[in-house]
């Protein structure tokens, strides 16, 4: 059935709408970080710029289980967390748009080592979480010691311990 022009009220023809999905991303490395979990890195095409976000899916080999996340289209990686050591995990990205998803990113597969060293650049961070833990925990114990609370003491106005 024609659609009529409301305003020289005869047939127009329908206006076609095209729409495009974006380019699937480039995966580009995945590493295992710790033995249950891998870092997935992937680039976006360059020429598409409309991404709002990525769904990043994984399943088992030989399985058809498949488990997605989708994030924000500022991130090009992803931490992936409670794997499985010793199984093999087949990975994708697909880009999306507002209307559209892109198809699968070429997969990429990688089976889990069981005894995985954690690598330099992620010990020293673990290492400062882990000097700021202590830190906050010296200060609260200084200032809590043995249930009394440090407060500004009235004669000396000095920080004084008074229960």
């Amino acid at each position: 059935m024609p659609v009529l022009c409301p305003m020289a009220n005869h047939p127009q023809p329908p206006k076609k709408i095209t729409l495009t999905a974006p380019p699937p991303p480039n995966i580009l490395s995945v590493s295992q970080t710790r033995p249950d979990t891998v870092e997935l890195t992937w680039q976006q095409h360059r020429s598409y710029f409309d991404i709002t976000g990525y769904v990043i899916s994984r399943c088992r080999i030989y399985t058809i289980d498949t488990v997605t996340t989708t994030i924000g289209a500022m991130e090009t990686s992803l931490s992936i967390t409670g794997l499985t050591p010793g199984v093999t995990y087949i990975f994708t990205v697909r880009a999306m748009s507002k209307t559209l998803r892109s198809g699968p990113s070429k997969p990429i597969q990688v089976t889990l080592e069981e005894n995985v060293e954690v690598q330099s650049s992620q010990w020293w961070a673990w290492h400062q979480v882990c000097l700021v833990g202590v830190v906050i925990f010296c200060m609260v114990c200084v200032v809590r010691r043995r249930g009394s609370i440090a407060r500004e003491c009235s004669n000396c106005h000095r920080r004084c311990i008074i229960s």
